[in-house]
């Protein structure tokens, strides 16, 4: 009789520990499958993902040698993020308008709201900002700037992240091109250097003349590929290789 209870207990306690242990592979499947995000390319698709390549890293799928000859190495360690690390106070200055203040105002909110880590936001303080927005006619750059352009952003930085930025609107233009120009500004200045020249829904998309081609609203394929390059996984200075592990 004695050995019966023992064996009771025994069998009692190897069913409790086979519990145990069941109950932990589940919540460690849990933790995986909940709390550790996928692979990027488990959440964004691949034309996403192509864009992405294509505005951070200037890499036409079907042409891999022009984004070679823009870096002078085709090695992935050629590529590498560029973005901001801090929080973006804008500043406007210059011949602009109250339609224009007001977009910039609906752009940093969107902005605000994609960038899940920073603070977007604009000011009136101009020590306080980091990025000064000017409308200025395009008549005044250097006669040397040819083809004079409706705008550009100019970002920098100490090392791969950025901690300033200069954005160029010509005043000339108007005010449905200025809105545009903006967000498509603006979309270069937080880390989008290149165009898109094969996704016309999106903000950065542009012919080869002077039309303006993109759209006056950030599409679905632009809110990806700006949370692709905020996402916390993603640090300033990661190469092409790096974001592959990312599953990019």
């Amino acid at each position: 009789m004695a050995r019966s209870r023992t064996s009771i207990r025994t069998t009692a306690r190897a069913a409790i520990m086979l519990a145990v242990l069941a109950a932990i592979a589940v919540l460690t499947y849990l933790g995986i499958r909940y709390f550790i995000p996928p692979p990027l390319n488990e959440i964004y698709s691949p034309r996403e993902i192509a864009l992405f390549n294509q505005a951070a890293f200037g890499i036409d799928p079907e042409n891999l040698d022009t984004a070679c000859a823009i870096r002078g190495d085709c090695g992935l360690d050629a590529f590498r993020i560029r973005k901001w690390e801090t929080d973006i106070s804008l500043w406007i200055t210059g011949e602009f308008t109250d339609e224009d203040r007001d977009e910039l105002l609906r752009i940093a909110a969107e902005l605000d709201d994609l960038l899940p880590d920073l603070s977007v936001e604009v000011t009136d303080d101009r020590l306080a900002a980091n990025i000064i927005v000017a409308y200025n006619p395009r008549t005044d750059l250097p006669p040397d700037e040819d083809p004079h352009p409706l705008g550009f952003a100019a970002p920098r930085g100490d090392s791969w992240d950025f901690t300033t930025a200069a954005i160029f609107i010509d005043s000339l233009q108007a005010p449905r091109p200025r809105q545009v120009i903006l967000r498509h500004e603006l979309t270069h200045a937080i880390g989008f250097s290149f165009h898109a020249t094969s996704h016309p829904d999106s903000v950065l998309f542009i012919r080869p003349t002077e039309e303006i081609t993109y759209p006056p609203a950030f599409s679905a394929v632009d809110n990806a590929i700006i949370r692709i390059l905020y996402d916390s996984r993603v640090l300033p200075g990661m190469s092409l290789a790096d974001l592959q592990r990312l599953g990019l």
